[in-house]
């Protein structure tokens, strides 16, 4: 195969152009595709062969750039996983106690002072009236005395509600709060020196009415874990109580 005569007007042609006409002479398809072309020698011709693919390089690079983009693809996919995990535990573990806490704070906000029904309080289980606002059939809210109790049953922590002035019918006793393992009732008193401390039992005689603050410890045991809690509520209508030292 001869070359085709070259004019004295052009000048001396590089390596690269020859090589360049020199395939699309031959392969013209493989030169305008992506094709892997290599030469080689017979009988001291230069021949070349073309077929698809990609040189060693460029398929390093690929996969160089596709472990990067795996490797940061299962990380973020891993983290998100575990942060999904860590909020639903923390939900089971956080949710019944914030439910429990609001439905204990919106009974003792309510608390009333009535004569006969004084407030009772000991280390485990409190009693005490309050006017509760509930809806009557024709879906209008109107206020009803109850004679509320919280205390602890097993290992759950229940709360009882009884109509005041209708003394036939039963509590109404649900548990607020279960698994736990320990539930605490405090109350805060003020010494002589005006110094405020919470103790684990309310003073029935001398009887000082409603106290000011109340505080519930409430532990419990969650995937294993052990966690505590502790919970003030306040009576704004509530008195300090006082201790008296004999």
């Amino acid at each position: 195969m001869s070359r085709e005569p070259r004019s004295k007007n052009q000048g001396p042609r590089s390596t690269s152009q020859d090589s360049q006409a020199f395939t699309s002479r031959l392969n013209p398809a493989a030169y305008k595709e992506k094709k892997v072309c290599s030469w080689f020698a017979v009988r001291g011709s230069w021949l070349m062969r073309c077929h698809p693919g990609y040189i060693l390089i460029e398929l390093l690079v690929a996969v160089m750039l596709f472990s990067v983009a795996a490797t940061g693809l299962y990380t973020s996919s891993y983290q998100g996983l575990r942060t999904d995990k860590k909020i639903r535990e923390s939900f089971q573990r956080y949710d019944p106690l914030r439910t429990a806490f609001m439905q204990l704070d919106h009974d003792l906000r309510r608390s009333i002072a009535l004569p006969g029904l004084p407030f009772k309080g000991s280390r485990d289980a409190i009693e005490f009236p309050a006017a509760v606002e509930e809806k009557n059939n024709r879906q209008d809210e109107e206020t009803r005395m109850y004679l509320i109790r919280y205390f602890k049953k097993g290992d759950a922590l229940f709360r009882s509600q009884q109509a005041i002035g209708d003394p036939d019918t039963k509590p109404e006793e649900r548990a607020v709060l279960a698994p736990l393992t320990g539930v605490e009732f405090f109350f805060a008193y003020q010494s002589s020196e005006e110094k405020a401390e919470f103790r684990n039992f309310w003073l029935e005689e001398p009887y000082e009415g409603l106290p000011r603050y109340v505080k519930i410890h409430v532990e419990r045991e969650v995937f294993g874990e052990k966690t505590s809690l502790d919970k003030w509520v306040s009576i704004p209508h509530g008195q300090w109580g006082h201790f008296y030292e004999p």
